[in-house]
């Protein structure tokens, strides 16, 4: 079974849903492939309309807020490939001020949270982080991956010096941008 990836970026939530578990598939064998050309073709005798073209089995989509992403789904769909759609953002309970809101309110034309929806119902298969998101884009069809850290991460004891005022700093890897009070919730 050949496998396709489109991540929805080049930055976090690309490559940590995506293009990481992509990449470490093809390392144990398997046949995937990261943003694969895409291509169409009119049958020659004229008897069938243009047909999409990809060299894979599956497509692993992730997080479509765009009319023309949710074509491509159904394309997809339409041209018998599986699709499976990678959701890790509820973009329905996205608040006042938030910098994506823009991008899936409708203000702007062709980009809309309900094209994630309609990508969702077509798909044959949801993933999700959590189970509210499996139960808000699952339609049935979800299964939770949850985002993992290694377990010992979570056991790591830091020694701190009595002699030291220093803080203890707490690495966090999310954007500003879109992960707006994130790292507000821990306080000082």
């Amino acid at each position: 079974m050949r496998v396709a990836a489109f991540p929805s970026d080049d930055s976090g939530c690309g490559w940590y849903r995506i293009r990481f578990a992509a990449q470490h598939l093809a390392s144990l064998g398997h046949d995937i492939v990261i943003d694969p050309p895409l291509g169409y073709y009119r049958d020659p005798s004229g008897d069938e309309p243009t047909r999409l073209y990809l060299d894979a089995d599956v497509a692993v989509v992730q997080r479509i807020s765009t009319a023309t992403g949710a074509a491509f789904v159904q394309a997809l769909k339409d041209h018998g490939h599986r699709v499976i759609i990678d959701v890790d953002d509820d973009l329905d309970a996205l608040h006042r001020g938030h910098p994506y809101l823009a991008e899936v309110d409708g203000s702007q034309p062709g980009r809309h949270r309900r094209y994630l929806h309609d990508a969702c119902q077509a798909a044959d298969v949801v993933t999700v982080t959590t189970p509210a998101l499996a139960d808000r884009y699952g339609y049935g069809r979800a299964v939770v991956l949850p985002n993992l850290i290694p377990a010992r991460y979570l056991t790591h004891r830091r020694v701190r010096s009595k002699r030291t005022a220093e803080p203890l700093l707490v690495g966090w890897t999310g954007r500003p941008i879109s992960h707006i009070g994130d790292a507000g919730v821990m306080g000082g």
